[in-house]
């Protein structure tokens, strides 16, 4: 009875190693990922020869949706926002990072922003990040949230980063 209860114990975590989603291959570098506060994934990832930048959204056991190119110019199909003021004299500080790409009539931006108040003045900080999807067509957005204890590696302050152009 324990032999088999154990065959089963090994086979059913056999099971779910074959049959869930890929999201990051040996190939590749995490750049930035988090689950969604209804338990999707989202992974931005590099192959590790810096050939390519790859988004993949989905379930745990489904890729729903991956765009990259394996051409030399892949991550320019990515590009970059950023924004940041330090916390002074009154006024709150700002850090804003995105990253948005284009998928037929639809605008996808992955967003991790932090806000902060005067901590002197009894201020405090904020910070959101997720996804935004926009259909340029209709102009109707909608808004992906991340849970934030789940979020893994950075889009802060890439700037001056050559894998993504610039706005």
């Amino acid at each position: 009875m324990l032999k088999t209860n154990l065959l089963l114990i090994i086979f059913l975590l056999s099971a779910a190693t074959i049959y869930a989603a890929k999201y990051l291959l040996p190939n590749e570098s995490r750049i930035y990922s988090f689950t969604t506060t209804t338990g999707k994934k989202m992974m931005l990832a590099e192959d590790d020869d810096n050939k390519y930048v790859v988004y993949r959204f989905g379930t745990k056991d489904k890729i729903e949706l991956e765009y990259y190119s394996k051409a030399t110019d892949s991550p320019k199909k990515f590009t970059y926002y950023g924004f940041f003021r330090p916390v002074t004299d009154g006024i709150y500080g700002v850090d804003e990072n995105a990253i948005h790409f284009y998928i037929g009539n639809f605008n996808y931006t992955i967003f991790d922003n932090g806000y902060e108040e005067n901590q002197e003045e009894g201020g405090g900080s904020n910070r959101e990040a997720g996804m935004h999807v926009t259909d340029t067509a209709t102009k109707k957005t909608t808004e992906i949230n991340a849970n934030l204890k789940t979020i893994k590696g950075s889009i802060h302050g890439m700037w001056y980063d050559e894998r993504f152009k610039q706005r």
